[in-house]
């Protein structure tokens, strides 16, 4: 069982990383307004999240170009950061998680706003 200021720590980054997951998907979703069919995308992500967000293997064990290329992606603010504080191994401090967390929200939100907008006045154009 895991300390409880883990699960003190965790909880509330689980559920912004859930939540960030969530208008990740959101976003592929919208890109059927352009590709049709957004299975292929969706696999593709998932697959990149198992990879680079720590779930078939943990980030430490990768080479180095896989670990520098995971640092530029979501991923392992997502899934790999958040659940170091229960493993003990605290991949990145509270407040820098915090922080990327933050960032990727905000590209996310940004993204996600813009394809919206876009989606809707193809709609618009298109007779509604």
């Amino acid at each position: 069982m895991p300390p409880l200021t883990a699960l003190l720590i965790v909880v509330p980054f689980g559920f912004v990383a859930s939540t960030l997951i969530m208008a990740l998907c959101l976003g592929i979703g919208l890109l059927a307004f352009w590709l049709q069919d957004v299975a292929p995308v969706y696999w593709v992500w998932q697959k990149l999240m198992f990879v680079l967000g720590g779930l078939m293997l943990p980030l430490a064990l990768y080479p180095a170009f896989i670990q520098q290329a995971a640092a530029f992606t979501p991923f392992p603010s997502l899934l790999a950061a958040p659940a170091s504080f229960v493993l003990g191994t605290s991949l990145a401090t509270p407040g820098a998680l915090i922080r990327s967390l933050i960032l990727w929200s905000g590209v996310t939100a940004f993204a996600v706003g813009w394809m919206f907008r876009r989606a809707i006045a193809r709609v618009t154009i298109n007779g509604g």
